[in-house]
């Protein structure tokens, strides 16, 4: 006997954000009454989640939880499933009373995600993990906007088996009002503790305890608009996009397992300051020059880190395969690698300080209010189909400019096509929506040969400069001096060798016709 996941309308959308802290804090912080709300009776509550999943994981690559709730002799199944987040957590949330803490076939209303879990058999949901903390909660209204939230102040363990791992955190969740209030009101309580966003949930938590499963880094997407939209109402999409997967990669990156998870952070943070500098016509200029501020601040933390991770699995290993055997590097391998876990460690400082945390949660509440407050008149009144096609243009010609005589172009001036080519790259994935995408896609992949080309020597000028760094730090390792000098010998050569192509690649770029002339 199978047992298929009924579809049903009974169903909420949850919108909350989470901040964690250290759990020996976590008393000071659930005291703080926030100016501005009215605060609500407290309650203490005892809780016990189960979270269950079938052999195969099927419900967490689906993107969803099963849980079961036990607290005051009441039993509440619920499913959720993640809507996309940035800092706030949107999530779809099912809830099912229970007779006891037997687990039963979920009903889901997404019939998609239903159909993504498929049948189950009536023994076919195993446990996987639990937690049992303690709640303190209080609803708070907002005395402005009239928003209502309810404040959870949470602390306990998470359990697998033997294993055991304690938790706290801060969560924000919105019942009535706008979401805009739950950035202010986490603003607040970041005032009175050191709270930081740490991307985990209950769930994700679990997981990793109980699989070793962590979260996992994302690549950029394209925003999906509308012609007819204004810029105003199209930058939100855009910046949301942006801070959606710079988010995501944060959380990944704080796993710390998987170096992609740096380089596809920056990655979003360059977009996002891409699209502060090629909108910067209909944004407010203040505003905008601060986000870009703290943007930056950012991923410069970031830099050092991803330098290293690119260095010892990129250059070196690559110069290894290719020319050099790799006793020859060692002596480089080995001080970029005690070098990358020191300025690891700085980065994780960095992510998780009170500064960090609140430049995010400025820049989520700078988006979360774009496109209602603030904005030039031009920003509200000219259509986003109108704004694409001159960015595009503007930014092709900027690259075009910049690239002029490419073949006797030095090192400084290429980088600076380098820039600008991305910024054009950048603007494509923005707009391609607009036109018809395979257009779009097929010009993106027309600059990947080029852009890989100029990234490779901008690694060669940053390995250069990690070599002579390590060097300067150990002056008497005759052998990390020899490295050095074989590595760049090396690297001159391929630089030379490929010259060539990367010429040949960028008169392929000046053929290339601006698919967003033709009106396609």
């Amino acid at each position: 006997m199978k047992v298929l996941l009924h579809v049903t309308n009974s169903s909420v959308t949850e919108t909350e954000l989470k901040l964690s802290i250290d759990p020996k804090k976590l008393r000071d912080i659930a005291s703080v009454i926030p100016a501005g709300w009215e605060m609500g009776k407290p309650k203490t509550r005892k809780l016990i989640n189960t979270y269950y999943d079938t052999d195969d994981l099927r419900f967490l690559k689906a993107g969803c939880s099963l849980r079961v709730r036990e607290t005051g002799g009441r039993f509440i199944q619920t499913i959720k499933s993640d809507s996309g987040s940035d800092v706030l957590h949107r999530r779809l949330e099912q809830n099912r009373e229970l007779t006891d803490s037997t687990i039963t076939a979920p009903t889901i209303d997404d019939p998609k995600l239903a159909e993504q879990i498929g049948f189950l058999f009536p023994d076919g949901l195993v446990m996987i993990f639990s937690n049992q903390f303690e709640r303190r909660s209080v609803e708070l209204t907002c005395t402005d906007t009239g928003t209502l939230v309810e404040v959870a102040f949470d602390k306990g363990v998470v359990r697998s088996g033997r294993q055991q791992q304690p938790f706290a955190e801060v969560e924000i969740e919105l019942l009535e009002g706008k979401p805009a209030d739950l950035y202010r009101l986490a603003q607040q309580f970041l005032e009175s503790g050191p709270l930081y966003l740490s991307g985990e949930t209950k769930s994700s938590r679990g997981y990793r305890l109980a699989r070793n499963i962590l979260p996992d880094y994302r690549l950029a997407g394209a925003p999906v608009l509308e012609a007819d939209i204004s810029i105003g109402a199209a930058m939100r999409t855009i910046f949301k996009d942006c801070f959606s997967q710079w988010m995501a990669n944060q959380a990944a990156l704080l796993s710390d397992h998987d170096p992609e998870a740096v380089h596809q952070m920056r990655v979003a943070l360059r977009r996002f300051r891409s699209a502060l500098s090629l909108l910067s016509d209909y944004l407010p200029e203040a505003e905008a020059s601060r986000i870009g501020r703290e943007v930056r601040w950012i991923a410069d933390a970031l830099g050092p880190a991803r330098d290293l991770d690119v260095f010892m699995g990129e250059i070196l290993t690559g110069t290894a395969d290719g020319a050099l055997t790799p006793d020859i590097l060692e002596p480089l391998r080995d001080a970029a690698g005690a070098a990358r876990n020191r300025r690891r460690t700085v980065m994780r400082r960095a992510l998780t300080s009170r500064r960090y945390t609140s430049a995010a949660l400025s820049i989520g509440l700078w988006i979360e209010t774009l496109g209602t407050i603030g904005l030039p008149d031009k920003a509200t009144s000219t259509a986003v189909s109108e704004v694409a096609d001159r960015v595009l243009t503007a930014q092709w010609q900027r690259v075009l400019k910049r690239g002029k005589k490419f073949e006797n172009l030095d090192y400084d001036s290429r980088h600076l096509v380098r820039i600008a080519l991305k910024k054009l790259r950048y603007a494509n994935e923005f707009f391609q929506s607009l036109y018809k995408r395979e257009k779009a896609r097929s010009y993106g992949r027309k600059l990947s040969g080029l852009q890989d080309d100029l990234g490779f020597m901008n690694d060669v000028a940053m390995s250069m400069q990690l070599c002579e760094d390590l060097c300067r730090a150990d002056p008497e390792n005759a052998s990390l001096a020899a490295a050095r000098g074989f590595l760049l010998g090396w690297q001159q050569y391929r630089l030379h060798h490929d010259n060539a192509g990367m010429v040949a690649h960028w008169r392929a770029f000046e053929r290339a016709k601006p698919y967003w002339e033709t009106g396609e």
